[in-house]
């Protein structure tokens, strides 16, 4: 699909999140960084996105961890490491985002290869 062409203050919190999904990135800050009031902000990046600020915000920071899925990692520091302020935190947004606990989702992708952005079966 062709990439849809965002307003260019949205686009640059939404590359901001892609590109450091485990900073603390809030609504707050990101509307600042726009030059956009809170609510003006909000809509316009739900109106822009297609999702909510905080939806797509907890998307990519759940995203995140799948970096992490074929390495020995001690689920504590991946929950830090992706920018959860704690383990249970963690494990709640994990089972909300994907259905799976993390620690299913690690036994689950012991065998996959990493590939640049993609993950293949071996």
């Amino acid at each position: 699909l062709a990439r849809r062409r965002l307003d260019p203050r949205i686009e640059a919190v939404v590359e901001r999140i892609r590109g450091a999904p485990s900073a603390t990135a809030t609504a707050e800050s990101c509307a600042a960084s726009a030059h956009l009031s809170f609510s003006r902000f909000l809509h316009l990046f739900k109106e822009e996105v297609g999702t909510p600020f905080r939806s797509f915000r907890t998307w990519k920071r759940a995203r995140s961890l799948l970096h992490y899925v074929t390495q020995d990692s001690n689920l504590a520091h991946v929950a830090l490491d992706t920018g959860y302020p704690d383990s249970t935190h963690f494990s709640h947004s994990i089972r909300q985002v994907y259905g799976l606990k993390p620690s299913d989702i690690f036994a689950g992708s012991r065998k996959l290869a990493l590939i640049g952005e993609r993950r293949v079966v071996v």
